[in-house]
Protein backbone atom coordinates (compact mmCIF):
# COMPACT_ATOMS: atom_id res chain seq x y z
CA UNK A 1 0.00 0.00 0.00
CA UNK A 2 1.49 3.75 -0.90
CA UNK A 3 2.45 6.00 2.16
CA UNK A 4 -1.00 8.18 3.17
CA UNK A 5 -3.90 6.29 1.28
CA UNK A 6 -6.94 5.59 3.40
CA UNK A 7 -8.12 1.98 3.73
CA UNK A 8 -11.29 1.17 4.14
CA UNK A 9 -13.43 -1.77 3.98
CA UNK A 10 -11.30 -4.44 2.02
CA UNK A 11 -11.56 -8.22 2.79
CA UNK A 12 -9.87 -10.96 1.16
CA UNK A 13 -10.97 -14.39 1.14
CA UNK A 14 -8.35 -16.40 -1.16
CA UNK A 15 -5.64 -18.19 0.63
CA UNK A 16 -1.90 -16.31 0.62
CA UNK A 17 1.79 -18.02 0.65
CA UNK A 18 4.80 -15.78 0.99
CA UNK A 19 8.43 -16.63 0.81
CA UNK A 20 9.69 -12.88 1.72
CA UNK A 21 9.52 -11.19 5.14
CA UNK A 22 5.94 -9.45 5.76
CA UNK A 23 2.74 -11.70 4.68
CA UNK A 24 -0.43 -10.42 5.38
CA UNK A 25 -4.28 -10.91 4.32
CA UNK A 26 -4.47 -7.09 3.13
CA UNK A 27 -1.39 -5.68 2.72
CA UNK A 28 2.47 -7.52 3.76
CA UNK A 29 3.48 -3.84 4.26
CA UNK A 30 1.58 -0.93 5.68
CA UNK A 31 2.69 2.69 6.61
CA UNK A 32 -0.03 4.99 7.77
CA UNK A 33 0.39 8.67 8.55
CA UNK A 34 -2.90 9.20 10.95
CA UNK A 35 -5.24 8.30 8.18
CA UNK A 36 -7.99 6.19 8.54
CA UNK A 37 -7.65 2.53 8.33
CA UNK A 38 -10.88 0.70 8.82
CA UNK A 39 -13.02 -2.38 8.06
CA UNK A 40 -10.40 -5.03 6.72
CA UNK A 41 -11.23 -8.72 6.99
CA UNK A 42 -9.44 -11.77 6.17
CA UNK A 43 -11.32 -15.10 5.54
CA UNK A 44 -7.78 -16.69 3.99
CA UNK A 45 -5.52 -18.69 5.14
CA UNK A 46 -1.73 -16.81 5.72
CA UNK A 47 1.42 -18.37 5.00
CA UNK A 48 4.48 -17.12 5.75
CA UNK A 49 8.15 -19.02 4.56
CA UNK A 50 9.72 -16.37 7.13
CA UNK A 51 9.48 -13.13 9.42
CA UNK A 52 6.23 -11.18 10.11
CA UNK A 53 2.89 -12.48 9.18
CA UNK A 54 -0.63 -10.95 9.81
CA UNK A 55 -4.04 -11.73 8.76
CA UNK A 56 -4.55 -8.68 8.09
CA UNK A 57 -1.26 -6.84 7.54
CA UNK A 58 2.57 -8.46 8.19
CA UNK A 59 4.06 -4.92 9.30
CA UNK A 60 2.07 -2.24 10.43
CA UNK A 61 3.83 0.87 10.89
CA UNK A 62 2.51 4.25 11.39
CA UNK A 63 2.67 7.39 13.02
CA UNK A 64 0.18 8.10 15.28
CA UNK A 65 -2.39 6.29 13.04
CA UNK A 66 -5.20 4.53 14.67
CA UNK A 67 -6.66 1.14 12.92
CA UNK A 68 -10.11 0.17 13.40
CA UNK A 69 -13.01 -3.00 13.23
CA UNK A 70 -10.17 -5.24 11.74
CA UNK A 71 -11.54 -8.72 11.48
CA UNK A 72 -9.34 -11.99 11.15
CA UNK A 73 -11.40 -15.33 10.43
CA UNK A 74 -8.58 -17.15 8.83
CA UNK A 75 -5.88 -18.83 10.04
CA UNK A 76 -2.34 -17.75 10.25
CA UNK A 77 0.86 -19.54 9.89
CA UNK A 78 4.39 -18.35 10.62
CA UNK A 79 7.95 -20.29 10.16
CA UNK A 80 9.73 -17.66 12.25
CA UNK A 81 8.97 -14.05 14.58
CA UNK A 82 6.34 -12.30 14.32
CA UNK A 83 2.91 -14.12 13.99
CA UNK A 84 -0.70 -12.65 14.87
CA UNK A 85 -3.61 -12.83 14.16
CA UNK A 86 -4.17 -8.94 13.22
CA UNK A 87 -0.98 -7.51 12.97
CA UNK A 88 2.62 -9.16 12.40
CA UNK A 89 5.01 -6.37 13.72
CA UNK A 90 3.36 -3.37 15.02
CA UNK A 91 5.24 -0.05 15.50
CA UNK A 92 3.87 3.17 16.18
CA UNK A 93 0.17 2.47 15.45
CA UNK A 94 -2.65 1.64 17.57
CA UNK A 95 -5.27 -1.36 16.88
CA UNK A 96 -8.58 -0.55 18.14
CA UNK A 97 -11.82 -2.48 17.96
CA UNK A 98 -10.87 -5.48 16.73
CA UNK A 99 -10.66 -9.32 16.55
CA UNK A 100 -9.33 -12.45 15.72
CA UNK A 101 -11.04 -15.85 15.24
CA UNK A 102 -8.20 -18.33 13.70
CA UNK A 103 -5.43 -20.35 15.16
CA UNK A 104 -2.17 -18.58 14.85
CA UNK A 105 0.70 -20.73 14.81
CA UNK A 106 4.59 -19.59 14.54
CA UNK A 107 7.78 -19.74 16.34
CA UNK A 108 8.46 -16.98 18.26
CA UNK A 109 6.61 -13.31 18.87
CA UNK A 110 3.24 -15.15 18.53
CA UNK A 111 -0.14 -12.90 19.52
CA UNK A 112 -3.81 -13.01 18.81
CA UNK A 113 -3.96 -9.49 17.72
CA UNK A 114 -0.07 -7.93 17.47
CA UNK A 115 3.18 -9.55 17.95
CA UNK A 116 5.89 -7.34 20.15
CA UNK A 117 4.76 -3.36 20.53
CA UNK A 118 7.90 -1.39 19.22
CA UNK A 119 8.95 1.90 18.95
CA UNK A 120 10.56 2.86 15.46
CA UNK A 121 14.17 4.43 15.18
CA UNK A 122 13.84 5.20 19.04
CA UNK A 123 11.03 7.12 18.52
CA UNK A 124 8.02 6.41 21.05
CA UNK A 125 4.45 7.16 19.52
CA UNK A 126 2.73 4.96 21.75
CA UNK A 127 1.84 1.63 20.19
CA UNK A 128 -1.09 -0.27 21.26
CA UNK A 129 -3.84 -1.97 21.03
CA UNK A 130 -7.29 -1.52 22.80
CA UNK A 131 -11.19 -2.74 23.25
CA UNK A 132 -10.06 -5.92 21.02
CA UNK A 133 -10.44 -9.66 21.54
CA UNK A 134 -9.02 -13.00 20.72
CA UNK A 135 -11.41 -16.58 20.11
CA UNK A 136 -8.27 -18.63 18.32
CA UNK A 137 -6.00 -20.46 19.59
CA UNK A 138 -2.69 -19.45 19.61
CA UNK A 139 0.36 -21.68 19.53
CA UNK A 140 4.39 -20.94 19.74
CA UNK A 141 7.25 -21.78 20.96
CA UNK A 142 7.94 -18.31 22.99
CA UNK A 143 6.38 -15.12 23.44
CA UNK A 144 3.21 -16.18 23.13
CA UNK A 145 0.34 -14.19 23.85
CA UNK A 146 -3.46 -14.34 23.71
CA UNK A 147 -3.35 -10.47 22.70
CA UNK A 148 0.30 -9.30 22.27
CA UNK A 149 3.26 -11.83 22.20
CA UNK A 150 5.14 -8.83 23.91
CA UNK A 151 4.17 -5.33 25.61
CA UNK A 152 7.53 -4.02 24.84
CA UNK A 153 7.14 -0.15 24.70
CA UNK A 154 3.42 -0.12 23.69
CA UNK A 155 -0.11 -0.16 25.81
CA UNK A 156 -2.07 -2.65 26.13
CA UNK A 157 -5.51 -2.11 27.35
CA UNK A 158 -9.26 -2.80 27.98
CA UNK A 159 -8.63 -6.43 25.46
CA UNK A 160 -10.35 -9.53 26.41
CA UNK A 161 -9.55 -13.56 25.35
CA UNK A 162 -11.40 -16.61 25.58
CA UNK A 163 -9.63 -18.73 28.32
CA UNK A 164 -7.42 -21.76 27.09
CA UNK A 165 -6.28 -19.74 23.84
CA UNK A 166 -3.15 -19.21 25.26
CA UNK A 167 -2.07 -19.23 28.54
CA UNK A 168 -1.23 -15.34 29.04
CA UNK A 169 -2.54 -12.60 27.49
CA UNK A 170 0.87 -11.06 26.81
CA UNK A 171 3.45 -13.54 26.13
CA UNK A 172 6.50 -14.50 28.41
CA UNK A 173 9.18 -16.44 27.39
CA UNK A 174 8.10 -19.95 28.06
CA UNK A 175 6.76 -22.40 26.14
CA UNK A 176 2.89 -22.47 25.09
CA UNK A 177 2.54 -26.02 26.23
CA UNK A 178 4.99 -28.45 27.75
Amino acid sequence: MEYGDNIEYCYNIGNITGKGDCVGGISGYLWIEGNKTSNLYNYGTIISENNYAGGIVGELIGNRATCAYLYNYGNVIGKYNGTSGIAGMLSRASIQYSYNAGIISGSSDVGGIATHLETSGGVNLNPSVRYSYNLGQIIGSSYVGAIASRQGSGSISRNYYETGTADYGVGTYRKWRE
